[in-house]
Parts: C-alpha cells; structure tokens; sequence
C-alpha cells in the first residue's frame, strides 16, 4: 500500500493546499505519451521508443477511469529496427479505475502499475505547503524515499505545483542502490490534474536499463482538444435536432461536420433520418458522398441518382454519379453523367477527367487525350503553361505527368527539403502550440523561426535539426528551457521596485507576475491599505475562486464590495450564480441572475489589466519585443469562463423546468438569460465573451420558441421563430470570423514576433487601442450592436 506521510516543512505562514484531482461525470483529462528505453545486456544494447496516449474519464467526482494504449512502438537492436504491430499494441493497453487521491481501486498486479499519474506518482494525503517533503513507498517497484513540494506557479489561469519525486531500491547486503527513479511533475491545483509528468528510472545489474517516459496535457474539461470540441458540437447539434428534426440547417452542419470527422456510417444513419423528415437533394449527395467513401458504389449511385429525381440538374449528384459508374465499369453511363455537370462549359473541373478516363476505357484514346488535355487546363493542380505527358496502358487507364502548380511563397527557393521542414514544424510546437497554425505556416516563416530558436540552442539551425532528429525529448526539453529563460519575467526586479512609488493598479499589475506564496496576503494588504480600489478586489476574487470551498465568505464580500463600486456591471452578480451553481444553492444563484439581468452594462477590465501590465514590463527593462505579447497573455482569464458556464447552467435549469411542465418558469428563465446575452454581446470586451453571448442568445430563443409551441401560442412561436433563424445566421457568421481571429492572436503571440516584427507590433497596437471585441468586428466588417 503506498503511503505518503510529511516529514519535513513546518512553515506555518504558507498556504496550505491538497493536491486533489477534480473528476466529474463524463471529465475527460488527455495525455500524449512519449518515451525512450535503452537496455543493454551479454553485448547486445537495444534501444525502443514509444509514442502513445493516456485517457482519464471521470466516473463521478470522486473516481475516474485510467486508460493507457500504445500507438508506436519501435525498438534498435545491433543495428536493425523493429516495431510492433497493430494487434500487438494491444497488448499493452492497460485500464483501471482510480480515485481522486490517485490510489487505485481495481484489483490488478503489481507489475502492470507502471503509469506515472497514479501508482508511481502518488499524491500527498495531507494538506501540504511549497518546500513540504514527505515519504513515499512505491511497492510495485519495490522502491521509498520522498517527495518535495518544490515550486509554485501560476501563469495563464494555471496554479501549479512542481513535485520531485526520488526513491530507490538497496539490494539486501547492499550499500549501492541497483535501481533509482525520479520523477518531476506539474499539478494544476485549479484544474485538478497533472499538467505533465517526467520520469528517469535507472536499473543496475546484469541487466542495465534506463528509462524515460513524459506525459504532456493535451486536452482537459476546460481546454479541450479540437476532437473533443467536435464530438460536443455533435452533441450538441443532435440535442438541437431532437427538438427541431425539421431543422434543414441543423442537419447539414451535422452532416458536414460527421464527414469532416470521417464518421460516414454515422452519416448514412444520419441522411435516413434526414430524407425521412424532407428528403432534399442535398442529403442524398452528401449520403452517395459517403457510401462512395466507404466503397459502396452500388450504394452511392442509388443516392445520386434519388438526388437528381429530386434535382437534376445537381452538378454535384451528377459528378457523384459518373464517379460510381467509372468505379462500376459503367463507362457509357459516366460518359453521360459527367457529360451533364459540365453542361454549356460550366461545373465542377473534374468531370472533365472522368470523361476522358471513361472514353479511354472505350478504346477511344485520341478523343480522351483531348478531353484530358482540358482538364489539365482547368484543374488548379497542374501548370497549363508547363506541356503535360498523357500516357494509357492497354487496359486503357489513364497515366498524366504533369508539372503541378505550385503557389508564390513554396516557390520561393528554400534552404531546407520538404522533409526538414516538416521536421522543423515539430520543432516550432515549442512555440505554437497550435497545430492548425504550424501546419499553415510558409517555409520562410519555418525558417525564420528555426533560425530563431537556433540562435537560443546555441547552435546551427542544421545541427540543431540533426540533433532533434537523433534524440527529440531531449532536444525539445533543451529548446523549452532556453526559451523560458528568454521570455522569463524576472521576478526579482519587480520585487526590486518601490511599491510607494506608484499607483494602485500599477502595483495589483505587478504582483500578477510573482508567483510567491504569500501573494494572497500581499493583495490582501494592498487592500487594506487602498480600499475601494477595482483591480485589488479583481485579483483577490481571481485568487479566491480558486477554492471555493474555502473562500465562500471571501468571494461573497469581495463580490459585494465590486458591485458597489460598479453597481450597474453585470459580471460581478454572474460570478456570484456561478459559485451558488457550484455549490449546488440553485435558489441563491438564479436570485443572482435576476440581479445580472437589472444591470445594463459588462465589463472584466480586461483591457485596463493588460495595459498596466505593461507598465510594469516596460519598468523593469523587460525585451522590448516581448512585452505587448507578454502583456496581454499573462492574464488571467479564468473569470471569463465562468461567466459561460454561470449561464450555460442557468439555461440547463430553464430546460428541465420546461420537461417537467413549468412552463412559466422556463419562460422568466430562459428571457433573463437572453437580457443579459445581450448586454454582454454590446459590451464585452473580450472576443470569447461576445461570441459565447450569440450562442447563447441561440440557445434562449430556441427554449423560449419551444416554450410558445407548448403554450400553443402560434404568434409568439413565430416571433421567437424568426428571431431564432436571425440568432443562427449571426452565430454561424461570427463562428467563422472568430477562428479567423483566434489564428491571426495566436500568429501573432507566437510567430509573427519572430517573423515580422513589424506586422506583431501593428497587430497588437490595435489590440490594446480598441480590445479584441472591435479589433474583431472591425477586421471582418461585422459591424457588431
């Protein structure tokens, strides 16, 4: 049984805190994993590397589901590689349940708990404070010794703790340990998990082994992956279309996003349902699209073919349906098919190709060549002013060698093959962590980054490609430590200014950077000396809300005090609800939403904040360059999410008074939270916000339509009808425009600083003139309210 008592650190002024994951119904926590073995025996050395994931899903709060699986698994052995199989990969996936203390409950053997997040990184029982240590026993390894509380953080709504762990096994007889581990770990306190996890294990003996695996957070409730997001939008889609099956928009965005997905069983379920309620033309493409998909072409030419009995004149069904026929031998019949989409010149390019693909099969080459040679030209593939070579076997397929064309900036010489590039975009996730924006990025950007990091390697951008090559972990380790040194905020010299020296909000800005454990006093003191002061009691609340548990008195009067300062903001009574919600006091928290919706006006400071931190930056001589980018990311913006999820779980009330007949209730619900949606979308300062309050108001009027239809009100279902179509056209306009703005922050705040310095400078100039909501609405012409 593991065992974790203090035996050091008796510093009573420090705050102490339990390390605690926070699982709830259906909490999804994803790790990537990745590791190196390197095991030498007799002579023989072998070397593996494996590449894999963990999965931890919440049962309830106080259990959750662990799930380990190998995706990769190569090893080296004199001089040959190997890898594992699929089905063999199986064999090492590993799953168990465990509880919120990390011990685990299911009965499994020894052996098999080797996971990092759990057995062999257990947490403290107790409460524990920075510079704590306490024992631990790893019994599945037969290992003690201790683990250290050794540093706190707190950056970008993250409160970590940093444990090291150390153990060893001493052989009876022995006075030289023959195996050692130790392991460095970030837990999050305001998320509940760890943020990632190292571990060293080093074995002597006949046998030596070394060992180094490294889980990294990839997605959590709060930060969910792109997958995650997508699998909540089906969700969310399929609830919508449960109240509104006649719904044609729901159903195509449905469908579109399943195929996206590459779901196409899901898709032809789907399309059943969808021509069952209006069997549009549209379905049975997107349906033959996916039977195509799937390699059904018999299947897929049905579903053409209902689509033009619907509209023949479909260019889409129409090329639908030449493909399957081509894939069917049914060369006449593409011939035809592809002959009508590309009717009087106009339609989709590639029915040229199975016109003259369809014609080769026939026997009639030189008319197919013709054919071929015009969609060449019209194919935005190939360069028409390069000669293409059009060659057909006997069996009359179809051979093109054509010069593909190839945009402005990958035409541009680079110094780099398509390879190391790719390699170098890997490199560049030290600094975007964004994958959708690496993959985007143009080889001059890939190479102006690599010089840049290879500048703080303290080598070529070459060998530091070579080196990332021969060993990634420790080359990416490496990267990220030379970066965080550069864009480190030295705490010293803040520490260094004379406070008296400067205002209120300059100083509550500056004690923002520090992560010292006496920050929670240090802002309780700057209030006490300064009260009535906004900043202070923002931060202090940020600090609260992170137990709220603990500090429910605290948040109340900071909450209280903020309202009489700005009585007429609508966030302060909103972050109150949330906190009513979260401690399950539902009365108290829809009382709170009333008072939200009195309020006429919606601010987080978002913008004075970040102004200030500014300051601060420029005070203490920080790089010039860094410090809009550092400025504005520093942030915490934790307080912005529970303005969603106050409302979020106010419209879920809403619903379930509407299941269980309250009609009325539903009603005065569902318009309160519209009434502030629509405060929040004219005033908020924050793109997020804004964006979360047009899909809210999508969700209030879709409540309070159905709320009319079950009053049988036909006059005010239709009201809400139209304003509802209107609500879904903005939010699906805006969806769009906000992604687009979303990646031009991130470039900015990771690329553009390094690239083109001058284009970050202009970019963020904006940004702290006029806030993210208007940089936004005026970037793409929205013209907001």
């Amino acid at each position: 049984m593991l065992f974790s008592v203090p035996i050091l650190g008796d510093e009573k002024d420090k705050e102490a805190i339990i390390l605690k994951w926070k699982f709830g119904k259906d909490s999804r926590f994803e790790y990537s994993l990745s590791g190196t073995v390197s095991e030498s025996k007799g002579g023989k050395h072998i070397e593996s590397r494996i590449r894999g994931a963990v999965i931890v899903t919440g049962i309830n709060d106080e259990e959750a589901v662990f799930l380990r699986r190998y995706d990769e698994l190569r090893w080296r052995e004199e001089g040959t590689s190997y890898y594992s199989p699929g089905d063999e990969l199986e064999k090492f996936t590993l799953t168990y349940n465990f509880g919120s203390d990390g011990k685990v409950k299911t009965e499994i053997s020894k052996d098999k708990l080797q996971d990092l997040l759990t057995s062999l990184m257990p947490l403290p029982s107790n409460p524990v404070r920075l510079g704590d240590v306490w024992r631990v026993g790893l019994e599945t390894m037969g290992l003690v010794g201790s683990c250290e509380l050794a540093k706190w953080d707190e950056k970008a709504g993250q409160r970590c703790a940093t444990l090291i762990l150390r153990a060893s096994r001493v052989p009876e007889g022995e006075e030289e340990p023959d195996k050692e581990i130790e392991t460095k770990a970030r837990f999050d306190v305001n998320e509940g998990c760890f943020v990632s996890v190292e571990r060293r294990i080093k074995e002597k003996g006949d046998t030596s082994r070394e060992e180094l695996l490294t889980l990294v957070l990839e997605s959590s409730p709060s930060r969910p992956s792109k997958a995650r997001l997508m699998e909540k939008m089906v969700d969310e889609l399929r609830s919508r279309l449960a109240l509104t099956p006649g719904d044609v928009e729901l159903r195509k965005r449905l469908l579109n996003i399943l195929m996206g997905m590459g779901r196409y069983e899901e898709v032809l379920k789907e399309v059943e349902s969808a021509v069952a309620e209006k069997p549009l033309a549209e379905f049975y493409v997107i349906g033959g699209d996916s039977a195509f998909a799937l390699g059904d072409y018999e299947r897929a030419l049905k579903l053409y073919e209902e689509a033009l009995k619907r509209d023949k004149k479909s260019k889409m069904a129409l090329l639908g349906a030449a493909k399957a026929s081509f894939l069917l031998n049914r060369y006449k019949e593409t011939i035809e098919y592809a002959k009508l989409s590309f009717e009087g010149g106009k339609g989709p390019y590639q029915s040229l190709y199975y016109i003259g693909a369809a014609l080769a099969k026939l026997g009639n080459f030189d008319e197919a060549q013709e054919v071929l040679r015009r969609y060449i030209e019209k194919s935005p593939d190939f360069d028409p002013n390069k000669k293409p070579i059009i060659a057909f076997s006997k069996e009359g397929d179809v051979k093109i060698l054509a010069e593909p064309k190839v945009s402005d900036d990958l035409s541009k010489k680079s110094r780099y093959s398509e390879n190391e590039l790719e390699l170098g975009r890997q490199i560049l996730a030290v600094v975007v962590k964004e994958e959708s924006v690496r993959m985007k990025l143009t080889p001059e950007e890939v190479e102006k980054m690599l010089d840049y990091l290879a500048s703080l390697y303290g080598k070529t951008t070459e060998k530091m490609i070579s080196d990332f090559l021969s060993d990634r972990t420790q080359t990416f380790e490496r990267l990220k430590s030379v970066l965080n040194e550069k864009i480190r905020i030295p705490e010293e010299k803040i520490e260094a200014l004379d406070f008296k020296d400067y205002d209120v909000d300059f100083c509550t800005a500056a004690l923002s950077f520090l992560t010292k454990t006496d920050i929670l006093k240090r802002y309780e003191r700057l209030k006490s000396d300064n009260p009535g002061v906004t900043s202070v009691y923002l931060s202090l609340l940020k600090l609260y809300i992170s137990n709220p548990a603990k500090f429910e008195k605290e948040i109340t009067s900071t909450i209280h005090i903020l309202k009489t300062i700005e009585p007429e903001n609508s966030f302060y009574p909103l972050i109150e609800a949330w906190l009513w919600f979260r401690l399950k006091r539902q009365k108290s928290a829809l009382r709170r939403i009333e008072d939200s919706a009195m309020c006429n006006s919606f601010t987080t400071h978002l913008l004075e904040e970040a102004r200030k931190r500014c300051e601060v930056l420029k005070k203490i001589n920080y790089p010039e360059e860094l410090i809009d980018v550092t400025a504005w990311t520093a942030g915490d913006r934790k307080l912005e999410r529970l303005v969603k999820e106050s409302l979020d779980a106010t419209l879920f009330l809403a619903k379930k008074f509407l299941e269980d007949g309250e009609i009325q209730r539903a009603k005065e619900i569902s318009l309160l939270v519209h009434r502030i949606s629509v405060v929040i979308e004219a005033r908020a300062e924050s793109a997020l916000l804004h964006c979360s309050a047009i899909g809210l108001q999508e969700a209030a009027l879709l409540l309070l339509f159905q709320v009319a239809k079950k009053s049988n009100d036909e006059e005010r279902s239709k009201h809400f009808e139209d304003l509802l179509s209107s609500a879904k056209e903005r939010s699906i306009k805006l969806l769009d425009k906000y992604q687009e703005f979303l990646f031009d922050s991130e470039k900015a705040f990771t690329v553009w600083w390094i690239t083109d310095p001058k284009k970050c400078s202009t970019f963020l100039q904006e940004l702290f003139k006029i806030g993210e909501r208007e940089l936004m609405l005026r970037e793409k012409e929205l013209g907001g309210k």
